[in-house]
């Protein structure tokens, strides 16, 4: 059986819709990337060759969120010795 995507576009969203039962995390992922890369292409912006991931346990331990904005580098940063002192 070949695997079907569904491919919805919401301004300022992208919804895909796994239909095939044997649909994985990386075929959203890869075809997320190759919507992505078309849609930039087509206005002129550049997509990275590569779009970096990190699990949810990396998030969460080094950000304390699931979902962190990578354009700031804002880790978290064990501050226990300094305050105890306080």
């Amino acid at each position: 059986m070949k695997k079907i995507l569904i491919l919805t576009i919401l301004a300022p969203m992208l919804v895909l819709c796994g239909c095939a039962p044997d649909t994985t995390e990386r075929d959203v992922m890869d075809m997320t990337n190759r919507v992505l890369r078309a849609v930039c292409k087509q206005v002129g912006k550049p997509f990275p060759d590569e779009v970096p991931v990190m699990t949810y346990a990396d998030a969460i331990a080094t950000y304390g969120i699931d979902r962190p904005d990578l354009r700031f580098d804002l880790k978290l940063a064990d501050v226990g010795e300094i305050v105890a002192e306080t």
